[in-house]
């Protein structure tokens, strides 16, 4: 009965884990998407500035490369991340498999000493999957931060670009005044 009562919490366990890898890729997801409507219309008012301030525009235009290849850097390595927690759960999941079945084989053979020894197995798959957890949360932070980061630099790009208009206005208000 207890064996059964671990197998039911461990599986609990395993999908409550894979329902907050989905939420956050989920919610990865909706942040790209935020962003990169962040970019285009950093780089539709880019395009408007072009015309007088080439050479401060083309560095706004590396700072947004920059920021979208490291955005994309950190969304291939956070998808990575996720790959290889979910191959994770899924080899726990398989050996919580295999020792349930072992499980039950014992129990028809009442051999006490190997279920003892499962049940020490049993515990180190829930330990291995409480590892994980402990992984995926320390996974979100860094995804937390590197998207913190992006929106620093595409801030810090518009404000750029704020100024390149405001300079923009005031050589063509002195060059409206000399004509």
């Amino acid at each position: 009965m207890i064996f059964l009562s671990l197998s039911i919490t461990s599986a609990n366990e395993l999908i409550s884990t894979k329902q907050q890898l989905i939420n956050l890729k989920q919610d990865f997801d909706a942040a790209l998407e935020a962003k990169l409507a962040a970019f285009q219309q950093a780089a539709d008012a880019q395009h408007a500035a072009k015309v007088n301030h080439k050479k401060e525009v083309d560095q706004m235009r590396e700072t947004l490369q920059r920021v979208k290849l490291a955005s994309q850097k950190a969304h291939k390595e956070h998808l990575n991340l996720i790959e290889e927690k979910d191959f994770r759960i899924q080899s726990t999941k398989k050996a919580k498999y295999d020792i349930d079945l072992k499980i039950e084989s014992l129990r028809k053979e009442n051999q006490l000493s190997d279920l003892r020894i499962l049940g020490q197995k049993l515990e180190e798959t829930t330990e291995a999957i409480n590892v994980l957890e402990e992984q995926l949360r320390e996974v979100r932070v860094a995804a937390k931060e590197t998207l913190e980061n992006a929106k620093l630099e595409v801030e810090e790009a518009k404000r750029r670009l704020e100024e390149t208009k405001e300079e923009q206005a005031s050589v063509a208000a002195v060059v409206k005044l000399k004509h």
